[in-house]
């Protein structure tokens, strides 16, 4: 049989382990939820210093892509679907202006309603580059990349090839010493004209 005073001894010391025991349990809450948190900071620390680094490979990406088309030896400008000029590189500026204010458009399809026609169109188009007259051979295509329908345009630079042709063409019809018109020369314009004139007179 317990006294009363026995109880009331008994009864304070349950109450005070009681409260040590709450003590401990609440600080080890503390520190669990202390180190959980710490965790989660470290972990959403980690997430934004990858980001930042994917995001600064993602601009140099982009601009070592913009200086491997800007050192490109041909134009290339790159048009929405409503013609709003996206992209174009220092060549093609030299040659079309700056924001391609006379990027030439594509002639009129010859078959535009013929099914299954290709829309790539290539086509020579005279420009004046850095203060000279030059010829460039136009390549204008649409393609569909990412769902946007664009509008790609190329110029290459043919003047040399063009000077070529035209310096072979004045050899093969003219004498190397006097430069008058030569025998092949005479034959063929002779020959044009005998069937320009037959034509004419089929139609007359």
């Amino acid at each position: 049989t317990t006294r009363g005073g026995d109880f009331d001894l008994q009864l304070g010391t349950d109450v005070s382990i009681a409260r040590r025991f709450s003590v401990v349990v609440s600080h080890a809450l503390a520190t669990r939820y202390a180190s959980r948190d710490a965790a989660e900071s470290r972990r959403l620390r980690e997430l934004g210093e990858q980001l930042q680094r994917s995001e600064q490979v993602a601009r140099r990406n982009a601009d070592l892509l913009e200086q491997i088309v800007n050192a490109l030896p041909v134009g290339v400008a790159v048009q929405s679907s409503g013609g709003e000029l996206m992209v174009i590189n220092s060549f093609a500026e030299r040659a079309f202006g700056d924001h391609g204010r006379s990027l030439p458009a594509p002639p009129v399809a010859r078959h535009p309603s013929v099914p299954g026609a290709s829309d790539r169109q290539t086509f020579e188009y005279e420009a004046e580059v850095d203060g000279e007259p030059r010829v460039m051979l136009i390549n204008s295509s649409p393609t569909r990349i990412l769902d946007e329908r664009l509008q790609i345009t190329t110029a290459m630079d043919i003047t040399v090839l063009k000077r070529s042709e035209a310096e072979l063409h004045y050899r093969a019809y003219h004498d190397q010493l006097t430069g008058l018109p030569n025998r092949d020369f005479i034959k063929e314009t002779v020959e044009r004209g005998l069937a320009e004139g037959a034509c004419d007179r089929h139609f007359a």
